[in-house]
């Protein structure tokens, strides 16, 4: 087994991950609704931390591809960042598992779950989404004298794909 056939954001396009991140959030969405909105009447301290703690785990992906998101912002403060936010999840599990009615199922049902569900998802917005539409979006400015500045994102008729193959390359492993 090579290191290369664990990458699937190589493997596959764009247009699948957007498909997956689309599932994701539905069943993000609908576990908020079912499980944790419910807890708002009942128990509001674990509402709070288990939203507390889906927040947290949307920034760690964000915050560890930050380079290739926003040239501007080094890499060592994304991963930074990154580093410190389970750290912080961390503590507020602590926290949540020493209080009262807290504990057990309770704290992995509510609160790890959805900060778990919360890092996939972003995880597959970030590295699947983002970053390849960043990185296909790179604009060519035509300078006219007459109308100023064009912007145009046509791609050059030397650089279109010869066949369907390069298009949708997750088709050659099925």
């Amino acid at each position: 087994m090579d290191l290369d056939d664990l990458n699937i954001f190589d493997r596959y396009s764009t247009s699948t991950f957007a498909l997956v991140l689309g599932m994701a959030i539905i069943g993000t969405i609908t576990y908020i609704i079912y499980v944790i909105a419910p807890l708002y009447a009942d128990e509001r301290p674990v509402f709070f931390i288990s939203l507390l703690v889906m927040i947290f785990g949307i920034f760690i992906p964000i915050s560890f591809f930050l380079e290739m998101i926003l040239d501007v912002i080094p890499d060592v403060v994304g991963k930074f960042i990154s580093g410190a936010l389970p750290a912080v999840i961390a503590w507020t599990l602590y926290h949540a598992n020493t209080s009262e009615g807290v504990g057990g199922g309770g704290l992995v049902l509510f609160i790890v779950l959805p900060a778990l569900f919360t890092i996939l998802t972003s995880l597959i917005m970030v590295r699947g989404v983002i970053i390849p539409l960043n990185e296909q979006s790179e604009f060519e400015f035509d300078v006219d004298e007459d109308e100023g500045i064009i912007l145009s994102e046509e791609p050059e008729e030397e650089g279109l794909l010869e066949d369907d193959s390069d298009i949708y390359p997750e088709e050659d492993s099925w």
